[in-house]
């Protein structure tokens, strides 16, 4: 199953994609960055999925098959973090 995501939102604040397959799974992923609280110049980086349709309300009662999708996700925060630290660092 192959989907091809549209972008939805590219603002400095939100970056979002949305990807379906009409009717039976829709999901849409956001990244949001807003100003860091405790660090100085830092941003804090946020993301959240949303999905639908019938595909959707079959995962629904089964939250464990989405760990592996979870899992990659804390990878990426991780690189993306690593990345902005080594980009920033390289700034100063």
């Amino acid at each position: 199953m192959t989907f091809k995501p549209k972008i939805v939102e590219n603002k400095p604040e939100l970056f979002s994609w949305c990807g379906s397959l009409p009717y039976i799974f829709t999901g849409t992923h956001s990244f949001h960055f807003r100003p860091s609280m405790q660090i100085s110049g830092g941003t804090v980086m946020t993301q959240e999925e949303s999905f639908s349709g019938l595909l959707a309300q079959l995962i629904g009662p089964f939250p464990s098959l989405m760990n592996g999708t979870r899992k990659s996700w804390r990878e990426f925060d991780q690189d993306i973090k690593n990345e902005s630290e080594k980009l920033a660092a390289a700034r100063r």
